[in-house]
């Protein structure tokens, strides 16, 4: 069997932008596992500031010799789609679809918070002794 001669030169015409693209890909994946938790300092970041940072923990778990809070990741929430009926002229009605975003336009310091689980534990006083993920 013969193949078309087109058929070989589309693939050497791919190989370039795949080539190309490679590099993007791996910015990509970097940027996406950023660090966010770098900032703080055991021994000297106080609880004040995290949450100032983060917002409220979803998890805290207390004890004698202070806290260990736990933050989650944010889970990216779909907006939702309501379809609402309108009246309209002559006795008619239209159909309209409104948007909602999930939060309710709630600012809690979402893009700032961890790409991943972190708990902190804090002393008694309030500052940071350790950062697990």
């Amino acid at each position: 069997m013969r193949q078309s001669p087109s058929r070989g030169h589309s693939t050497v015409a791919f190989l370039p932008s795949l080539l190309l693209s490679v590099p993007w890909l791996f910015m990509a994946c970097a940027e996406m596992s950023v660090d966010r938790t770098s900032w703080i300092q055991v021994g000297k970041t106080t609880k004040a500031e995290v949450v100032a940072q983060y917002g409220e923990p979803d998890l805290v778990l207390a004890d004698s010799n202070g806290e260990t809070v736990t933050y989650r990741p944010v889970v990216a929430r779909p907006s939702i789609q309501i379809p609402t009926a309108q009246p309209g002229p002559l006795g008619t009605t239209t159909t309209q679809t409104q948007t909602i975003e999930p939060g309710l336009g709630k600012n809690d310091k979402t893009s700032r918070r961890p790409q991943e689980e972190i708990r902190i534990r804090y002393d008694a006083q309030g500052i940071v002794q350790d950062v697990m993920k």
